[in-house]
């Protein structure tokens, strides 16, 4: 039997997103599983455990289909060309942080 470690279950997202690293170094990435706290990402772009991050996410057409927040790198993995991270949420607008709840509750 597997044991969930995490206290915010994680959602397929399978999304494109942009990131910024600094602030003004924009790069594309794919979402690959997100949480209330946390997204995995992939990437060609190096990131260093514990860079800060700004990831901005547009899942549709509507405003509240938006949602971006600032974010720590947690860990990394190396795959060939591209590289996964788990990136940890540090700060999320309060209307950005509703958006997040409610994409998450349309994949429950």
């Amino acid at each position: 039997m597997k044991t969930e470690r995490r206290t915010y279950p994680r959602f397929s997202i399978a999304q494109a997103i942009e990131a910024e690293f600094p602030k003004e170094t924009i790069f594309e990435a794919e979402g690959l599983d997100i949480s209330e706290k946390g997204i995995r990402i992939e990437t060609e772009r190096k990131l260093e455990t514990y860079a800060k991050i700004f990831i901005m996410i547009q899942t549709g057409e509507s405003e509240t289909d938006k949602f971006y927040f600032d974010g720590v790198v947690a860990w990394v993995k190396g795959t060939g060309k591209k590289h996964t991270y788990g990136i940890n949420i540090t700060d999320i607008d309060p209307g950005s942080l509703i958006n997040l709840r409610h994409f998450i509750r349309t994949r429950e």
